[in-house]
């Protein structure tokens, strides 16, 4: 994901980036009223490149007034996540107390150990970890 986003030189260089551990829930229709939760990473760096456009994915220099200026975008977009755990309503409570508590000790571990070099992806650690819904 670090390379995915223009951030390994940043990883390498500084060490870490930006990433918040998201979280999103929906009820399914039909007749179960079932409902589903989803837990994923995502990086949040303000360096950040989209993959589609090159742009930088959180800000945009625009002119007013005949001066540039930094306008902040799309933090609370939930592009780019990458999904790690699913669960549907009747899953939930065993969910919770398994995969997403290890997930969240994933997310802590992150902060605190960082992730180890894994092909393209340098070494970095999460310089700071927000939970998102």
């Amino acid at each position: 994901m670090v390379n995915e986003f223009g951030l390994t030189e940043k990883a390498v260089s500084e060490g870490g980036v930006e990433v918040a551990i998201r979280g999103d829930g929906a009820e399914i229709c039909g007749s179960t009223a079932d409902q589903q939760m989803c837990m994923g990473i995502q990086i949040m760096d303000i360096d950040s490149i989209d993959p589609n456009t090159n742009e930088p994915m959180y800000y945009e220099v625009v002119t007013v007034g005949g001066r540039e200026r930094i306008e902040y975008k799309n933090f609370h977009k939930s592009d780019g996540v990458a999904v790690a755990a699913i669960a549907l309503r009747r899953e939930l409570v065993k969910l919770i107390k398994e995969v997403f508590s290890d997930f969240f000790k994933f997310g802590q571990e992150l902060r605190i150990n960082g992730l180890m070099e894994n092909g393209e992806e340098p070494a970095f650690f999460a310089i700071s970890l927000c939970y998102m819904r």
